[in-house]
């Protein structure tokens, strides 16, 4: 489709009205936006996603990958309903944020989903295996928790191509898993409280 300063050059519509169409054919399932490159007209939902190396993969409108949605308020330890926004980003730096990271993410999803899969319910069995209260497991509570932190946060970032940065955050993990466990060996409760309060350096 031509883009939307051009539809509003030759229509002479302005560029916000013409904006405002296109996202409404997008909401109806007629048009498909794809970052960085404008929109196309929607392919049927019998049709699969043609991948076609000469140029660029086109999502299915319908797939489970082709959209963003916030997740209700019952998903979060949270109260009080989500409120409306109040700094939205703009469209430019979002895409500058979110383009490059998507593609890298919809590419590696192509070709390595079992890998993720696997790294997925590696992680969803640390959750399972973890205390959920602290005197089950003193010293390795807190280190336990961030770890299974940091292990789905180096699956999110090697899936988006931050693969340096997925590795730092195994690091991160095995050093907090080693510290406790250091402390563990002690029975050193009193410098354990104050390794995780910042008041002392980890032990050597």
């Amino acid at each position: 489709m031509p883009s939307i300063i051009t539809f509003s050059q030759e229509l002479g519509y302005a560029r916000q009205t013409c904006g405002k169409a296109m996202q409404l054919l997008e909401q109806e399932g007629l048009l498909l936006r794809v970052p960085g490159l404008g929109y196309y007209v929607a392919q049927s939902t019998e049709q699969s996603c043609e991948h076609d190396y000469g140029s660029t993969p086109i999502l299915p409108p319908d797939g489970f990958r082709a959209r963003r949605h916030y997740l209700p308020d019952e998903a979060f330890a949270l109260l009080g309903e989500y409120e409306p926004p109040t700094s939205p980003l703009p469209e430019e730096q979002w895409h500058g944020l979110m383009d490059l990271p998507t593609d890298v993410l919809l590419r590696t999803t192509d070709h390595h989903g079992s890998q993720l899969g696997q790294m997925y319910d590696l992680w969803c069995l640390w959750v399972r295996m973890m205390p959920e209260e602290p005197q089950t497991a003193p010293y390795m509570f807190n280190a336990g928790w961030d770890a299974a932190d940091d292990f789905n946060a180096s699956a999110f970032s090697g899936a988006h191509g931050y693969y340096r940065q997925g590795m730092a955050t195994l690091r991160s993990a095995l050093e907090g898993l080693a510290i406790a466990a250091s402390f563990a060996k002690r029975q050193n409760t009193q410098g354990l409280q104050n390794w995780l309060s910042g008041q002392r350096l980890s032990p050597r």
